[in-house]
């Protein structure tokens, strides 16, 4: 056809296809006048066109993409033509009937299958361009085809490094889950009773009912009182005191009575469904006959109560644990993970989808997650509108007719993703929720941890079943079926662990990861613990696959393009700018955007290998005090500190303050990720001779954390430091301090430096 390119027709029918033949209204019936000259339309000749196409073979048979009745706009149905030897035919579906019918090749050309197929013919003008051919108006419609590729390869894995690459998986989940367990027993011990129950949950006032030793292991019954003011919610036992069902717990006489012999010791919770709790005793208790006679000797005391406190959930680990095995098993899901299949693309899905709303980036992205057959990744620096890109592109997902489970590494991580910053008075624009109000789309959520008002109110008691997006932290996605659902889309992935990601990569068949490999990874946060670092799924297929495996959302809003030129450039290779604001200053005050301090007060070592520096908190202090009599509220400054040692010491300077500090929010750099104000102010507390940097400093987190701190704030970002400390190289091992060189250069040739202001009288 010399106005329409068959192979791109072919593309966008494979992205159309309909796994039904065309249902039509009524017996096809002749029509009048199909060409010119009255004749049939040569479905033969029409055939060995298509024949070139392997997507449309079948055997012998071959597919007929129908258009519509008066244009060339596909709908996803056909006809089978097939060469049989004693005759040709064309198959059908007749709804009348609901069974399969056949007519002659000649016949069918004279019918409305004939109708519907004349525009692949040269006797029939197009009456106007489809959609999935380019226009000639628009560069992006021109380039779909040439924007989202085919397939991306990695170098193939032998079957030995696959395996032990699985192999790991299992040996780390495992190595950690012995850990926490262990940690989480000597927590136990370490603590206060009173303290430990605040912090943990339990209950110390358990009242015994009765043991049941007809059961194997023998069962403890007890129930937990309820004040008189109090009503029974039988969610409080899980939600409140985290006893869940399967949960380890320490078994143990309340703070105030001394325990007996065989006490504390460990047990299980075996139901939690009420406020009837029944517990075992751990089959590797030191000394179980000792701890049955105690509780048998407080089960007959009617004055007595028993306490019980979660010391580990072992779920969590399990889940990872079998999701590694079960992707390992399965090839379809091992082979974009390993990288030997390869990760595949259909462009032809894009050909027909607009986002006018998206920037020519998150288009981009958007593209590849609509046209993606397994895994593709959408790289979101930050402030580029990551969430907004997956929130649009859920929506394009759901109009297609494809279910979505929509997830990320923590509650709220998820409950932003569904609601954004939705009131249960007020939806936020653009968002999920907001389409949901609106009836386009229905949303579930799934698990049991979301506190969102929003979340609460409207989604909880939906089951899955009956939602087009469901929403689910990546453990509680363990819990589908495989490929239950048709697409998952996973926000923050970055900070998931690779087993974590496998849940949601099982539960569909296709997934799209969201997030930024130059932020913290997975385990970072930990500042006490010496750890490998196990890198997440998305920074895992980068490496397979290469960075343009990910799709740079290259556009930020938050910041003000002097906060963001420096991680832009040390971070970014300079590919992320800032939108154009005509006419708006986008500063705070008469402040500066960037500012930073020199500081020499000496740093004190708090709680073990914590530390903290007074003169920085007092810094910090002068600041938040000058913003609040400008009048600057609470809740748009954010403290963050590279130490939890220096929380409290900064605290203890705001609370000394003659203004309102108490709703600003004081943590470390690894708890604002994701977070932000309109004014970050930064203490970076390690001030030392030695240069000793500790983790800020480590090679591969280093810069990441760095990252992080640097690109919260909005109009205002104030640096707090020691920069001989920091910049100095550390004695004994790799370090990032040629980073914090080059940031320190950067910040004098844009002279933001500013003496501390005790120095200026």
């Amino acid at each position: 056809m010399p106005d329409i390119d068959l192979s791109v027709m072919v593309q966008a029918f494979s992205a159309r296809y309909s796994p039904s033949l065309a249902a039509f209204s009524e017996r096809p019936e002749k029509v009048d006048v199909l060409t010119e000259d009255g004749d049939a339309v040569d479905l033969e000749a029409l055939a060995a066109e298509f024949k070139q196409f392997g997507a449309l073979h079948r055997g012998n048979s071959v597919q007929l993409p129908l258009h519509k009745p008066e244009s060339a706009e596909l709908t996803g149905e056909f006809v089978w033509f097939t060469e049989e030897d004693r005759r040709t035919i064309v198959e059908y579906h007749w709804s009348m009937v609901d069974r399969d019918d056949f007519q002659s090749v000649r016949q069918a050309g004279m019918t409305e299958i004939g109708w519907r197929l004349r525009f692949w013919t040269d006797a029939f003008d197009v009456p106007a361009t489809p959609s999935y051919m380019p226009s000639g108006d628009t560069q992006e419609e021109e380039s779909v085809l040439e924007l989202v590729p085919e397939k991306l390869t990695a170098d193939h894995w032998g079957e030995q490094r696959r395996d032990d690459f699985f192999t790991h998986l299992l040996d780390f989940v495992t190595a950690e889950k012995q850990r926490d367990r262990r940690d989480s027993i000597e927590k136990y011990h370490s603590f206060d009773q009173n303290a430990y129950q605040s912090r943990e949950g339990g209950v110390h006032d358990a009242v015994p009912v009765y043991e049941d030793t007809g059961a194997d292991p023998t069962r403890w019954h007890v129930t937990v009182p309820t004040e008189d003011d109090e009503e029974a919610d039988p969610t409080y036992i899980c939600a409140e005191t985290n006893l869940w069902e399967g949960t380890e717990i320490m078994i143990d006489t309340p703070p105030w009575a001394q325990s007996p012999t065989g006490l504390p010791v460990l047990g299980e919770i075996a139901d939690s469904g009420t406020r009837d709790l029944t517990f075992t005793i751990s089959g590797d208790a030191d000394d179980p006959k000792a701890a049955t006679r105690s509780l048998r000797n407080i089960f007959d005391d009617d004055e007595f109560v028993i306490g019980l406190y979660p010391i580990f959930n072992a779920l969590p680990y399990d889940r990872e644990l079998d999701c590694i095995s079960r992707v390992r098993d399965t090839p379809s899901k091992h082979a974009p993970v390993a990288g030997n299949s390869g990760v595949s693309f259909t462009p032809g899905r894009g050909l027909d989808t607009e986002f006018p709303d998206l920037n020519d980036s998150q288009r981009r992205a958007a593209y590849h997650g609509v046209c993606a057959d397994d895994i593709t990744l959408i790289h979101g620096p930050p402030g580029t509108g990551k969430t907004r890109t997956l929130v649009t592109l859920i929506k394009e997902l759901v109009d297609r007719g494809h279910t979505v489970l929509a997830c990320a590494h923590s509650n709220q991580a998820t409950d932003n993703l569904l609601v954004g910053t939705s009131t249960p008075s007020d939806p936020e624009e653009g968002s999920l929720h907001e389409a949901a109000v609106e009836e386009q789309l229905t949303i579930a959520r799934a698990g049991t941890g979301s506190t969102n008002r929003v979340v609460e109110q409207n989604y909880l008691g939906r089951h899955p079943k009956q939602a087009d997006v469901v929403g689910a932290t990546m453990s509680a996605a363990a819990e589908f079926d495989t490929n239950e659902f048709d697409v998952a889309i996973v926000d923050e992935a970055s900070q998931a662990s690779i087993p974590a990601t496998f849940a949601p990569w099982l539960a569909a068949n296709r997934m799209i990861l969201a997030g930024d490999h130059k932020q913290l990874p997975p385990y970072a946060s930990d500042e006490m613990r010496d750890r490998d670092l196990e890198v997440s799924l998305y920074e895992h297929l980068v490496h397979r696959y290469g960075q343009d495996a990910a799709q740079l959302l290259d556009t930020q809003y938050r910041m003000h393009e002097d906060i963001a030129a420096f991680p832009s450039k040390a971070f970014y290779d300079g590919q992320v700018k800032t939108v154009d604001r005509p006419n708006d200053p986008y500063t705070l005050w008469d402040l500066p955007p960037v500012t930073a301090h020199h500081v020499t007060g000496d740093e004190t070592q708090r709680y073990g290998t914590s530390y903290a520096n007074d003169a920085e908190a007092a810094l910090i202090a002068h600041h938040v005090h000058d913003l609040r009599d400008r009048g600057t509220p609470c809740k748009h400054i954010g403290v963050i500190t590279g130490y939890t040692g220096q929380i409290q010491t900064i605290r203890s300077k705001l609370d000394d303050l003659p203004v309102t500090t108490d709703k600003i929010e004081i943590d470390t750099v690894d708890s604002f990720q994701g977070g932000e104000r309109t004014v970050i102010l930064m203490s970076f507390v390690r001030s030392n001779d030695a240069g000793r940097s500790g983790f800020l400093s480590l090679p591969d987190v280093g810069p990441r954390r760095l990252n992080v701190a640097l690109t919260r704030a909005k109009k205002r970002l104030v640096l707090i430091g020691n920069w001989d400390t920091l910049t100095e190289p550390e004695p004994a091992r790799d370090d990032c301090s040629d980073v914090y060189a080059d940031l320190r250069s950067w910040l004098i040739e844009n002279d933001c430096f500013e003496e501390p202001p005790a120095k200026k009288h």
